[in-house]
């Protein structure tokens, strides 16, 4: 971004141009986020013992996205999103040095989001070695590429203030190229992590012995991250062609979309069945549906149920071993405090598919 000093008075100063949809979109995304991130903690907490790192890391970049909203917010304050011709130069530099301060929160929170995001992997398909693995050093590369990006955007010039501020005079300044090549590569690595944290544990559910529906479904769930991925894209991309003010603002609202989104999708996995089997009034009305089915049924219900039972007595006397241990799984996993809801039922359907395979070894 740059700044003419011999800039005339503003043109239109009223037009507030990208502005209104920048905060507009960006706050609403993150209230949203904010709501999932806190009802992911309030169900995991209600639970003994299921709070995880990857909650405490998913709720610390919450906390930090707020705080990169502020930021934003205080530079829309002095004109973010009005084109440059119609802000005054003192106005156009509180909005570049608003929009550069907001940066730092803007790594942190894409570096602990899918910091939690790898450890949520890390418990539901630890099992697998070379996944577990994957994830620990390709996140620690990410990590640290983010944290060099940080680390190029404070230290492009000395005082810090002239990257901003025409004003003043560097008596040091880096080619700006390097934090452009640090800003890439951390945003390619964030895009590449988003895919591969969908695609591999993709492959893992279809493999797994259980209903299509439910296949589908999981797979869904987990591949929500590809949305992420294309904002983490789109930010690079349109970060390669700021040249003014206004080009910076659209940057801007990419990189609020990728953030809050990214928590958000995080969530999503950890409440796959909180609204299903937490909350009461959906308890209720699955209950009143059920009570209106049967009594619609009449006679035909009772005798169905007769025949299921009997085919229910045969079948736990054919396989109980089996059910025994399916059930002690089952009791282990709602104690365990690495057990999540995504993560307990690819448990379940692991064991399921080893008994399709013949292995009944307790």
């Amino acid at each position: 971004m740059s700044i003419d000093p011999s800039q005339a008075a503003p043109l239109n100063p009223g037009d507030l141009g990208r502005g209104p949809v920048i905060m507009g979109v960006t706050w609403a995304l993150t209230g949203v986020s904010l709501i999932i991130v806190s009802t992911r903690v309030y169900f995991r907490w209600k639970r003994p013992r299921t709070l995880a790192w990857d909650d405490a890391f998913i709720v610390a970049a919450m906390a930090i996205q707020v705080v990169f909203q502020g930021f934003v917010s205080e530079a829309y304050r002095w004109g973010l999103g009005k084109r440059d011709e119609n802000l005054t130069i003192p106005e156009l530099i509180m909005v570049i040095k608003w929009l550069w301060i907001s940066t730092t929160p803007a790594i942190v929170v894409s570096i602990l989001a899918r910091i939690s995001a790898a450890l949520m992997l890390i418990r539901i398909f630890g099992g697998r070695a070379w996944f577990k693995w994957f994830l620990i050093y390709f996140t620690a590369l990410q990590t640290v590429a983010g944290l060099v990006n940080l680390i190029a955007c404070w230290t492009q010039a000395s005082p810090i203030q002239a990257v901003w501020d025409p004003r003043v005079t560097a008596t040091r300044k880096m080619s700006p190229q390097f934090q452009n090549i640090t800003a890439n590569v951390s945003q390619a690595l964030f895009a590449l992590s988003d895919l591969s944290y969908v695609l591999l544990p993709t492959i893992f559910i279809w493999k797994l012995n259980m209903p299509l529906r439910q296949k589908v479904g999981l797979c869904i769930t987990m591949s929500l991250s590809l949305i992420s991925m294309v904002g983490a894209i789109l930010k690079a991309v349109t970060s390669n062609t700021v040249v003014t003010q206004y080009d910076s603002s659209i940057v801007i609202l990419w990189s609020g979309i990728e953030q809050a989104l990214v928590i958000f999708i995080n969530c999503v996995p950890a409440l796959h069945k909180v609204f299903l089997s937490e909350l009461l009034w959906v308890r209720k009305l699955s209950s009143s549906l059920v009570k209106f089915v049967s009594l619609d049924r009449n006679g035909r219900g009772s005798s169905s149920a007769y025949s299921r039972s009997n085919q229910g007595v045969d079948s736990r006397s054919e396989a109980g071993s089996w059910t025994r241990r399916k059930a002690s799984a089952q009791e282990e996993g709602r104690d365990s405090s690495s057990t999540s809801d995504v993560t307990y039922t690819v448990r379940m359907h692991e064991l399921d598919t080893h008994k399709t395979r013949g292995d009944y070894a307790v």
